[in-house]
């Protein structure tokens, strides 16, 4: 007899008893149950949790959040940029179209 392997997610209790989510799949008869724990962040499953965790993580970064202000600024000055990019590459063209190289 083949032996027939299912994979499920439960949950350890306070009280140390196992809730396993949904249904077995499988004839009624002794099994064999291995738990492996999972990793925390997989298991957490309130809303109010993550959130939590994100500010912490964000909170221990090495380097601060940056304010809007400071974004803006730096998508303004990188537009610009590209800008004088842009009106040089067309001046070397312009030049390239009346023969007159770089």
């Amino acid at each position: 007899m083949d032996a027939m392997t299912v994979t499920m997610q439960g949950l350890v209790l306070p009280d140390g008893s196992l809730k396993v989510q949904g249904r077995v799949g499988l004839e009624p008869g002794p099994v064999r149950i291995t738990v492996e724990a999972m990793r925390e962040s997989i298991v957490r499953s309130s809303l109010a949790d993550l959130l939590a965790q994100f500010a912490r993580e964000q909170a221990a970064r090495p380097m601060p959040a940056r304010t809007r202000d400071e974004i803006d600024s730096e998508l303004e000055s990188m537009r610009n940029e590209a800008e004088e990019e842009m009106q040089a590459v067309e001046q070397l063209q312009e030049k390239a179209r009346q023969g007159q190289g770089p």
